[in-house]
C-alpha cells in the first residue's frame, strides 16, 4: 500500500478509536473524520506522521497546542469547539492520566494501523 494512504488509514483509525474514548470518559468527541475540515485533517495526519517518526506522546502533545493556539484556541474548563477553549491547552505533565492515555492511545492504533497495512 502507497504510504500516504497507509498514514492516512492509520490517522483516521486513531482519531475514530479516539473519538470513541472520548465518549466513554465523557469528554465531548471531535466531529467524526468525514466532518473534519481541511486544517483538522492535517492536523490529525501530522500527528500520525510524528508518531511514526518517534516523537513522544509530550512532544505530540506540545505540537497540537502550537497548531491549536495559532487557530485562536486557549485553556478553558470545558472543551468548545465554538468558544475554541480546551481543557487540555497545558503542557503534556499537567495533563490529568486520561487525556495522556488518550495520547498512548492514539500511537498505539497508529502504530498496530500502520503496520498492518504496510504488510498486507
Amino acid at each position: 500500500m502507497d504510504h500516504d494512504k497507509a498514514v492516512e488509514l492509520a490517522a483516521k483509525a486513531a482519531h475514530e478509536f479516539n473519538n470513541l474514548y472520548c465518549q466513554g470518559i465523557g469528554d465531548p468527541p471531535s466531529p467524526p473524520w468525514e466532518a473534519l475540515t481541511g486544517a483538522q485533517h492535517k492536523g490529525i495526519l501530522e500527528g500520525a506522521q510524528a508518531v511514526l517518526e518517534g516523537r513522544s506522546d509530550a512532544e505530540r502533545h506540545e505540537g497540537w497546542m502550537r497548531v491549536r493556539a495559532a487557530e485562536g484556541w486557549t485553556y478553558g474548563t470545558e472543551k468548545s469547539f465554538d468558544k475554541r477553549t480546551s481543557p487540555i491547552m497545558v503542557p503534556y505533565d499537567q495533563l490529568p492520566a486520561r487525556q495522556r492515555a488518550k495520547n498512548a492511545n492514539f500511537r498505539a492504533v497508529v502504530l498496530q494501523m500502520f503496520t498492518a497495512l504496510e504488510q498486507a
